[in-house]
C-alpha cells in the first residue's frame, strides 16, 4: 500500500506541475479546500443557494462532501434549497465510489421535511418491457422501494404511439 500510496503522489505531482487534474481530483480538491476554508465555504453557499443533483444514485463521498459543506449552514436549519433527482435502480457505479446510503441519509439524517416525488411514466418502453424489466429489478435487497412505504416504483408505459412505431422500424416504414 506504501508503495502504491508513492506512486499516487508522484502521479500527482506531475499532473500538477504541468497544470493538470483529473475530474476525481477536482472534486477532492474543492472538498478539501471546502474543510480547510470557512470563508470559501461561506461564499459557495451565498452563491449557491439553490442546489440541483442530477443522476444522485451516483454520487460519491467526495462529491457529497462538497454537497454538505455548501448546504448545511445553520442559517438553514436541516432545509436547504436543494433538489436531487435520482434511481436507485439505475446505480452503476460503486466501483468509483458510489454509494445508495447517499440516498438514505439525504432523507433520513442530512435534511428535514424532504418530499419524494416518484416519477412513474415512461415514454420509452411498452408495458411489457416494463413487466419484464420489474420483475428483475425488483430482485435486488438494497432498494428504496423497500425502505420506504411512501415509494412505490411500479412503471406506466406513457407512450402510446411506441407500439406503433416499434412495428413501423421493423417493417421500415419509418
Amino acid at each position: 500500500m506504501q508503495a502504491l500510496a508513492d506512486v499516487y503522489e508522484k502521479y500527482t505531482e506531475a499532473l500538477h506541475a504541468r497544470g493538470y487534474y483529473d475530474y476525481d481530483d477536482m472534486i477532492i480538491d474543492v472538498s478539501h479546500a471546502l474543510k480547510k476554508h470557512d470563508v470559501l465555504r461561506a461564499e459557495l453557499e451565498e452563491q449557491y443557494q439553490y442546489v440541483l443533483i442530477d443522476e444522485f444514485q451516483d454520487t460519491n463521498e467526495a462529491q457529497m462532501n462538497v454537497v454538505r459543506a455548501i448546504t448545511q449552514n445553520e442559517v438553514s436549519e436541516g432545509r436547504a434549497n436543494i433538489c436531487a433527482v435520482g434511481d436507485d435502480d439505475q446505480a452503476i457505479y460503486k466501483f468509483q465510489g458510489a454509494e445508495i446510503s447517499h440516498m438514505i441519509d439525504f432523507r433520513d439524517r442530512l435534511y428535514k421535511d424532504v418530499e419524494t416525488i416518484v416519477l412513474n411514466k415512461n415514454y420509452r418502453s411498452t408495458k411489457d418491457i416494463l413487466t419484464l424489466a420489474r420483475s428483475v429489478i425488483t430482485q435486488g435487497n438494497i432498494r428504496l422501494e423497500n425502505r420506504y412505504q411512501d415509494i412505490t416504483k411500479v412503471l406506466a408505459s406513457a407512450n402510446t404511439d411506441l407500439p406503433k412505431r416499434m412495428r413501423q422500424s421493423l417493417e421500415g416504414d419509418w
